[in-house]
């Protein structure tokens, strides 16, 4: 792989609050070349907490207009809980005990990709009486957004790339991972360094399955990773992305030729921000030749455990005789 790409790593963030989505993008701005600061509306934002607290406090301001973006989720879930009560074969959702609704929530929740705190708040705000078809009164919904501790539904994230897109020219790639390669991970960078040199050396760290075809290792969840990127920015060059950027808003400027990318790595709870050579935002034709040279690499793509790199293998040796990062 060429050298300008071996500086690879994964930016861990807090998740303290079910603000690890919010803090990820935060780091994001805050890293954009030449800006003193993190404006928003022309607040300066100190932290992926107060980002939040703005954003969502903006969706309600003018919660008559944005209401349409998060319509088919609310209703969604609404007809998750109704359906959830008629299992319960009961009228009204009160007449269940607490710990009734708390399950309920639950089942809700896992459902929807939320969390509890999430569907509770709907409740509060009584979700199950208003019409949300009727866009002129529903909107007041949205208050919900106040409620903290909430783990961001994917309609209010996509809001906020798309808001990002509109108002700094950075689209925020996704890529998932599931919750047990996450763990791999996890476990690896919590061993001694010896160890993981001896893990990577021989090839050793992998997730448990019975089905050997599915066994993952560190090099294939790397390797999966840029390959999901590849995917991902095949979309940019195609009408589809504007299309789900910009819901049914024609005024949104089609920028996915000169927009510049930043990449998350996700189990839909947990984020990480990939970064390269320091940098956490790139432009189209960076991420391009990262994958090129992945692609043209005749050498396995491997991962350095001194500096979380990828490095070729003809490089591993020299590596690891130098344990300053690379």
């Amino acid at each position: 792989m060429n050298k300008e790409y071996n500086k690879i790593k994964y930016v861990d963030v807090s998740d303290k609050d079910n603000n690890c989505f919010y803090n990820s993008v935060f780091k994001i701005l805050e890293s954009i070349p030449g800006k003193e600061g993190v404006y928003y509306n022309r607040t300066k934002i100190n932290s992926g907490s107060m980002l939040r607290k703005i954003i969502c406090r903006s969706i309600i301001v003018q919660s008559g207009d944005n209401y349409k973006h998060f319509k088919v989720y609310l209703i969604f879930i609404k007809n998750l809980i109704k359906n959830k009560i008629r299992e319960l074969k009961i009228t009204d959702y009160n007449l269940l005990d607490d710990n009734a609704k708390h399950d309920l929530c639950v089942s809700v929740s896992v459902l929807s990709g939320t969390n509890v705190t999430e569907i509770k708040a709907l409740i509060s705000l009584n979700i199950l009486d208003i019409n949300l078809n009727d866009d002129n009164s529903a909107h007041v919904i949205l208050e919900y957004l106040k409620v903290k501790n909430r783990m961001p539904s994917s309609v209010e994230m996509m809001y906020v790339k798309r808001d990002i897109l509109y108002n700094f020219n950075i689209y925020i790639i996704s890529i998932s991972c599931d919750s047990a390669s996450r763990h791999l991970l996890q476990v690896y960078y919590s061993l001694d360094k010896d160890v993981r040199q001896q893990l990577l050396l021989h090839n050793l760290l992998q997730l448990p399955n019975d089905d050997s075809q599915n066994r993952s290792d560190i090099n294939s969840l790397i390797k999966k990773n840029i390959q999901d990127i590849s995917r991902e920015l095949a979309r940019y060059s195609t009408r589809d992305w504007y299309i789900e950027i910009a819901i049914d808003d024609i005024t949104f400027p089609f920028k996915n030729e000169t927009c510049n990318f930043s990449v998350l790595i996700t189990d839909d709870s947990h984020y990480n921000i990939l970064k390269i050579n320091n940098k956490l935002i790139f432009e189209y034709e960076y991420l391009q030749k990262l994958i090129k040279s992945s692609i043209n690499s005749s050498d396995r793509i491997s991962y350095d455990p001194d500096s979380r790199a990828y490095i070729s293998r003809s490089r591993r040796s020299i590596n690891r005789q130098n344990s300053s990062p690379i």
